[in-house]
């Protein structure tokens, strides 16, 4: 499609029948218009896609703007309206050379759309964003998403911006550089994972036996994009995997979810750990929109930040290891240290070694019962309790009618101010 083209998702919108709009004093309903890199899967792409249902469910209105990619059917499917705008290249760079086009198509989306403010979500598709918002003179609002930031940008847009940061990491970081900003972490539906908990289920063994997993096999699941550090993560784990299996744990096997720059070269490298062995005990399934499926189909899964949440809401086990650092086995002694890192992602009290995850590996696959329903379930209530997204929503939400208020106040004061003048 070209820049600027809408996606019609067709059908209700999702959340007319549930709730009045949330209408602001002129009596029409907020509408934000949410900016992304590309509709692409990932944390933070699905971190949006959460974030807009439930804002819809509260009776906001949301546009959501970017690059297509494989989860705009999801976007659509919600009653979301997208508009499909090329903002980074195809090495997910920022297309510079036609930067002043997307701002201008962004202006028009705001002024067709009447939305009342932007809220962008990373940095190559906020260059036009913040440029638009400033042209249309309304609200623009950013969240840090992890530990890369591009400090100019920040500096040239915090004045008339509003910041978030979705770890208490992301939050220091922030302030150590000179900028406050709001805390909202990355929110979940837990609801939304029920059916995917059970491990003694009929389609938990079709899942498996599609796969090509034995039925007595322990499948650790580790789910990321395949990317710088991650992408060493993976082979970390796929070198630590073949250990176990040397030293005795033949029945471990290991699913690799994710796509990205070193895919091609990783899948490589799983099939050489095979034909070591003889036997596929490593299978990579590259990027997946239905990722719960997978999640149903393991014994543990290794990753972090939303994955973590999303195995958490199935009742997995899991391993928090992310670009930061190691965080281990996630249970009520180390939740404050998940939370504060952002499962490993963005900060880190020890890193990830050999050693270290084959311990916890051995420990979880090992788990049964009493201990493991107690751990999966403790993590389960701690998941609900702090990372709600109808919470996490409503924050937001009161975040944006603040800055409306403010807004709509500095331009009755501006009014005032040339009326006086003429005067």
């Amino acid at each position: 499609m070209a820049a600027g083209e809408k996606r019609h998702s067709g059908g209700r919108r999702r959340g007319s029948s549930l709730r009045k709009s949330r209408r602001r004093s002129s009596g029409k309903a907020l509408k934000v218009l949410m900016i992304i890199d590309q509709f692409n899967i990932g944390g933070t792409e699905t971190h949006v896609l959460t974030l807009a249902r439930e804002m819809q469910r509260q009776g906001v209105e949301v546009i959501v703007a970017g690059k297509y990619g494989r989860l705009l059917g999801q976007f659509s499917a919600s009653g979301i309206r997208c508009y499909e705008i090329d903002f980074v290249l195809d090495n997910y760079e920022r297309d510079e050379a036609n930067r002043a086009l997307y701002e201008s198509v962004i202006s028009s989306i705001v002024e067709r759309e009447q939305a009342d403010l932007i809220h962008g979500h990373q940095f190559p598709s906020a260059y036009p964003a913040y440029e638009a918002a400033a042209r249309m003179n309304i609200p623009f609002v950013f969240t840090v998403h992890g530990h890369y930031i591009d400090e100019p940008l920040l500096r040239r847009m915090y004045a008339r911006s509003a910041l978030i940061s979705v770890s208490p990491a992301v939050q220091r970081r922030l302030a150590a550089l000179g900028f406050s900003s709001e805390l909202a972490a990355n929110g979940i539906d837990t609801e939304e994972y029920r059916a995917y908990r059970e491990t003694d289920s009929p389609y938990r063994m079709y899942i498996r036996r599609k796969l090509g997993v034995p039925d007595d096999a322990k499948l650790i699941m580790y789910a990321s994009r395949l990317s710088w550090e991650k992408a060493d993560i993976c082979e970390e784990i796929m070198h630590a995997v073949s250990a176990m299996r040397l030293s005795g744990d033949s029945q471990v096997h290991l699913l690799i979810i994710g796509g990205g720059k070193r895919e091609a070269e990783l899948r490589a490298l799983a099939q050489e750990h095979n034909e070591l062995f003889g036997v596929p005990f490593i299978r990579t399934m590259g990027e997946v929109d239905n990722i719960h499926t997978f999640y149903t189909a393991s014994d543990a899964v290794i990753g972090t930040g939303r994955i973590a949440l999303e195995a958490i809401a199935c009742r997995r086990p899991v391993i928090a290891v992310g670009c930061r650092g190691y965080v281990g086995i996630v249970s009520p002694h180390n939740h404050a240290q998940a939370w504060n890192t952002w499962f490993g992602d963005h900060d880190a009290e020890r890193f990830l070694t050999r050693k270290g995850i084959i311990r916890d590996m051995k420990e979880v696959i090992l788990m049964s019962g009493n201990r493991l329903n107690e751990l999966v379930s403790s993590n389960l209530r701690h998941v609900q309790e702090v990372y709600p997204i109808s919470r996490i929503c409503q924050s937001t939400v009161r975040l944006y009618e603040r800055l409306l208020r403010r807004n709509t106040l500095s331009a009755r004061v501006s009014a005032a101010g040339k009326i006086k003048t003429r005067l």
